[in-house]
């Protein structure tokens, strides 16, 4: 009797149940700068209307 391998590359997609529990905003890119030392990095600083955030992309 052979024993099954379990599978450890599975997919799991995601549910309508996933999706409800996202929060999307939208925001206006303010400025977007290099970072030193890299080639890939942009630093934005981006505005949602009542706060403005950092964000290293």
């Amino acid at each position: 009797m052979e024993q099954e391998v379990p599978q450890e590359n599975t997919l799991r997609f995601a549910t309508i149940d996933d999706l409800t529990k996202l929060t999307l905003q939208v925001g206006t890119i303010m400025s977007a700068e290099r970072v030193e030392g890299s080639t890939k990095l942009l630093r934005l600083m981006v505005s949602f209307g009542t706060e403005e955030r950092q964000i290293v992309a």
